[in-house]
């Protein structure tokens, strides 16, 4: 569900106006069960867009969208993905205590299948050693960082979680800008797990904190992936599956700055990616 709301130009309009508009926009919303994520208007009373993230929304790239300010080289092309389990078994490291860490660094061309909100444009230079998927779009109402679902089985972050022991994943992320209406904003990041089979359908997510400030370099983010039936604390999940069940049969892995049932405006988006990471102490089958 999207819709367009103009917001008032607070030059030309009272405060109190403004804010009984924003007031009776949260009010509307918050009796659905959620809740809104708008700035206040900017200096130019621009109008809009809104989004209400549900749990089937997945990329959503506005049709007319332009390329951000960070202007990406985007020279090469992701190659074939064919033999996509073969390359990541070549890549896959161990460390002394027996655990293997799977690391997609977008050397060579090889994404792993990763893309972001559907651009797999590798950049071969400029990330944190090596190349780096750079995403550099405009009015997109999030970040989501995933793999195809045609490709997901043939990769390491699928599967049972308990049978390989997974330990935890990460990402590295640079944020060049984050910007909505005109102004600089911070989004959380969030690792997004999901099951979706006959036996039953469930999500489970842990909100990994805020992407890193502007213009100051890679930073590595990191999610801890507890092995229990419960649900542990910090995560969250709707579905008619438990934590358990969603981490026996994962099919689908997802790093996003969108939350369940918030509302999200067009945002501006200038971020690199590099290091995609899953390490596991047990039997991974490849």
């Amino acid at each position: 569900l999207s819709f367009h709301s103009h917001l008032i130009n607070p030059e030309k309009q009272p405060t109190a106006m403004n804010l009984y508009f924003r007031s009776f926009l949260s009010l509307t919303l918050a009796a659905g069960g959620i809740s809104l994520v708008v700035p206040e208007p900017n200096d130019n009373g621009n109008s809009v867009d809104v989004f209400i993230r549900n749990s089937n929304s997945h990329r959503f790239l506005k049709k007319k969208s332009s390329k951000g300010k960070f202007k990406s080289k985007q020279t090469k092309k992701a190659k074939s993905k064919n033999n996509l389990q073969e390359k990541y078994k070549a890549i896959s490291t161990v460390n002394a205590s027996g655990e293997s860490t799977y690391t997609v660094t977008f050397d060579d061309g090889f994404t792993g299948g990763w893309d972001i909100n559907g651009l797999d444009e590798i950049e071969e230079t400029g990330g944190n050693k090596g190349g780096h998927l750079p995403f550099a779009v405009n009015a997109i109402f999030f970040l989501d960082i995933r793999i195809p679902s045609i490709l997901f089985d043939k990769t390491p972050f699928s599967g049972n979680y308990f049978s390989a022991g997974v330990v935890q994943l990460s990402i590295d992320f640079m944020v060049h800008y984050i910007e909505f209406g005109g102004r600089a904003v911070s989004r959380d990041l969030f690792l997004v797990l999901k099951q979706q089979s006959l036996g039953g359908n469930g999500e489970v997510y842990l909100n990994g904190g805020p992407l890193p400030k502007p213009k100051t370099g890679w930073h590595t983010m990191t999610f801890d992936v507890p092995l229990q039936d419960d649900m542990p604390p910090g995560w969250a999940g709707l579905g008619d599956a438990t934590y358990g069940d969603v981490l026996r049969e994962v099919d689908d892995v997802a790093f996003t700055t969108s939350e369940l049932g918030l509302v999200y405006g067009y945002h501006d988006w200038g971020v690199s990616i590099d290091n995609i990471s899953i390490t596991v102490g047990g039997d991974l089958k490849l």
